[in-house]
């Protein structure tokens, strides 16, 4: 059972490291919004097949890519916008919060260091990359670090995707539809918002693990090596 589930580990391991090359992370969401595209074009009777079925495979797979990162872009600047609504704190208030009491929590950190006191925190943080990304005793933990990025990438384009099949949703409705159809839409769409919202907590949780993991890596990797 325990080799099992170490092969699984690795298993999972290989596919968050290449979800990393490239960023392919774009291609869940670009996949998903893809495919709401394509549903909306067909309930409008317009086909995206090509004759070439290897050409239109490979204009797809660019679309997706294309979709992924337009789709993380525009729910990266809503989860940016909505951020004090939600947690009522702007991203930076939040980073600066995490990043002070990760620093603090190092109770032996070095005082002469002076990255508690750092008055651009981000500046600092910066810096802790790069030292951990020149640094080879830690290319296993820049790794797993980079994957809370991806699934953070991942979580903020699928943001995007909820709203767009809300729209799609609405924009497929029948001219004439039932009260049970309405109900249902309505339904759908809490579910949509209530998922996109999920979204939201998830890509706050990764980054402020990615947060407390390069300080903290920096700590055993160069501070105390």
């Amino acid at each position: 059972m325990t080799e099992f589930m170490n092969g699984f580990q690795k298993l999972i391991d290989i596919i968050s490291n290449a979800f990393s090359i490239l960023d392919f992370s774009y291609i869940v969401s670009g996949g998903l919004a893809f495919l709401l595209i394509l549903f909306g074009l067909y309930m409008h009777d317009i086909s995206f097949m090509m004759e070439n079925i290897t050409i239109t495979i490979v204009c797809g797979i660019f679309l997706s890519y294309v979709c992924g990162l337009f789709a993380w872009l525009i729910g990266r600047y809503l989860r940016r916008k909505t951020y004090r609504r939600f947690y009522g704190e702007t991203i930076e208030e939040s980073f600066q919060k995490v990043y002070n009491e990760t620093i603090y929590s190092l109770t032996s950190f070095p005082s002469g260091l002076g990255l508690a006191k750092a008055k651009d925190a981000s500046l600092s943080y910066e810096y802790m990359w790069i030292c951990l990304d020149k640094n080879k005793d830690a290319v296993s933990r820049v790794n797993y670090i980079h994957r809370f990025w991806v699934m953070q990438a991942v979580f903020e384009g699928l943001i995007t995707v909820l709203l767009m099949a809300v729209v799609v949703l609405w924009l497929v409705i029948p001219a004439d539809p039932s009260c049970m159809l309405i109900i249902g839409m309505v339904v759908l769409t809490l579910v949509f918002f209530s998922l996109a919202r999920f979204c939201c907590n998830e890509a706050k949780r990764c980054a402020e693990t990615q947060i407390r993991e390069v300080i903290l890596s920096y700590y055993k990797y160069v501070i105390i090596k």
